[in-house]
């Protein structure tokens, strides 16, 4: 569920780009992971991985010194689905 609430573009640019860009980053991990648990010719450099853990660790700074409020509704969010 919270790749599908990842992806609404809609209810995403409603936060700050902080958590927009932990929601981006989080799609692009879980897409990673899938490749490299089910892709038996998938490959990764150890200089790609080194850069994709810096990304993330700026990421989650970034999303950590976002408003508290934010993270919670982002929180919210990505748990639960809206109903129309």
């Amino acid at each position: 569920m919270a790749r599908n609430q990842c992806n609404s573009l809609d209810a995403m640019r409603l936060f700050p780009l902080e958590i927009q860009a932990f929601g981006i980053l989080f799609l692009e991990a879980q897409k990673q992971r899938q490749e490299a648990d089910y892709d038996p010719f998938a490959t990764f450099s150890a200089s790609d991985v080194t850069d994709f853990i810096g990304r993330v660790e700026t990421i989650i700074e970034d999303f950590n010194s976002s408003d508290r409020e934010q993270r919670r509704a982002f929180a919210i969010h990505v748990l639960f689905r809206q109903r129309i």
